[in-house]
């Protein structure tokens, strides 16, 4: 009998073989919605891109829990500022 170790079952193959393209994916649309939204400044842009490049599953987590909900908070405070248009 000959003994070949031990092998992974077939759906886990598969699990591993597609967890990289995931992570690609996952990065690819954080970047895209990061250079998409409106940043105090560009500093603050090229940190998130940074962050997301440098870190790919934690910058894009910490993208859509933390930076995303910080830029639409700023511009919801922006929105309520009186105008000083006359």
């Amino acid at each position: 009998m000959d003994d070949l170790g031990w092998f992974p079952p077939a759906a886990l193959d598969v699990v591993l073989s597609l967890l990289p393209l995931v992570i690609v994916a996952f990065t690819v649309v954080a970047l895209v919605n990061v250079t998409r939204m409106r940043h105090r400044s560009t500093a603050h842009l090229l940190g998130w891109i940074s962050a997301v490049i440098f870190f790919p599953v934690f910058g894009a987590i910490a993208w859509f829990t933390l930076g995303r909900s910080a830029v639409l908070s700023a511009r919801e405070f922006a929105r309520r500022l009186p105008s000083t248009r006359p």
